[in-house]
């Protein structure tokens, strides 16, 4: 998280209302300076909120990942929003294929004027050669992504020495170790902002925790 004071209410509001309980949110706070630290202590005293210098995206995932207790990591950026059922298909999925190492699913990328476009990621992702697609699309944002945090571990997770496409580089190399998964519905409001820091270089995102070992990080 960098500088999110103006939608901290929106993104935590729709972590904690999952229908797939909680178990830990860890929020990073990546050397915000705005008030988003002091708003979250006071509004959310429940968030293990986890103060770091500035040090960019991957940095900062890279921390909550660490930090996080469970088995499964779930992203979210601060300005990006999860249908209530997002987990829970998730999880489902990795329930009924423990083979998995990775579940991603589709969202709508919203416009500053509320313009959403959908995802297929079925077809884009899913249809032929993983990697491939997801090298060439680059659709497969951080949002819609729960990981198996021993996988990423033993990859290494996201590159700090990379300033963009962080996310797309760690998923390519799960993708070409490991099985992954795809629910085929619409579960994240993805904003796109002109200005906004966790389409580029320098915002943290949320790894959040789920009973059943599930994470969630910021």
């Amino acid at each position: 998280m960098f500088n999110a004071r103006e939608y901290i209410d929106r993104y935590l509001v729709s972590v904690y209302s999952q229908r797939y309980p909680i178990f830990e949110v860890i929020v990073v706070n990546d050397g915000s300076v705005d008030d988003s630290g002091s708003f979250i202590r006071s509004n959310y005293p429940e968030v293990n909120l986890i103060e770091i210098p500035n040090g960019g995206v991957a940095a900062a995932r890279n921390r909550g990942v660490y930090e996080a207790r469970g088995e499964y990591i779930a992203f979210i950026d601060a300005d990006d929003v999860w249908m209530e059922d997002k987990l829970e298909y998730q999880m489902r999925l990795f329930s009924e294929k423990d083979s998995l190492a990775l579940v991603f699913c589709d969202n709508y990328f919203v416009s500053e004027s509320g313009v959403k476009r959908t995802t297929n990621k079925s077809e884009t992702i899913m249809d032929g050669d993983i990697v491939i697609n997801i090298f060439k699309n680059s659709e497969l944002c951080t949002s819609t992504v729960v990981v198996v945090k021993e996988v990423s571990n033993c990859i290494g997770g996201f590159d700090e020495r990379l300033v963009a496409a962080e996310d797309d580089n760690l998923w390519l190399k799960i993708a070409y170790g490991y099985e992954i998964g795809c629910i085929d519905k619409m579960l994240v409001d993805v904003y796109m902002r002109e200005e906004s820091l966790s389409r580029g270089a320098g915002v943290a995102n949320i790894y959040n925790g789920v009973t059943n070992n599930l994470k969630i990080l910021e």
